[in-house]
C-alpha cells in the first residue's frame, strides 16, 4: 500500500471544536445531554466520525447548526 494516503476517518473533540468554533466543554455538554454528531469511545477517548459529522452539518446547513443544535439544548 506504499503512496497510498487514507482520508482521516475521526475527529477528536478538539478537532471538532475548532472546526465549529466551539469548545470542547460544550461538545462534552452536548455528548451528555444526546445532542450532537454520533460518536464512540475508544479506551475512554472519544471519536466523532466525519460522515456522522457532515451528516449533521447537512441537516442544519439552513439554518445553521450551531443555533439548531443550541435550541434542542435548551
Amino acid at each position: 500500500m506504499a503512496g497510498v494516503v487514507r482520508e482521516k476517518l475521526y475527529l477528536t473533540p478538539l478537532q471538532l471544536g475548532a472546526r465549529w468554533q466551539l469548545s470542547t466543554r460544550t461538545l462534552s455538554n452536548w455528548r451528555c445531554q444526546g445532542h450532537g454528531p454520533a460518536f464512540f469511545k475508544v479506551g475512554g477517548a472519544i471519536r466523532y466520525p466525519l460522515s456522522a459529522v457532515v451528516e449533521y452539518e447537512k441537516r442544519f446547513r439552513g439554518g445553521g447548526f450551531r443555533e439548531q443544535a443550541e435550541e434542542t439544548v435548551q
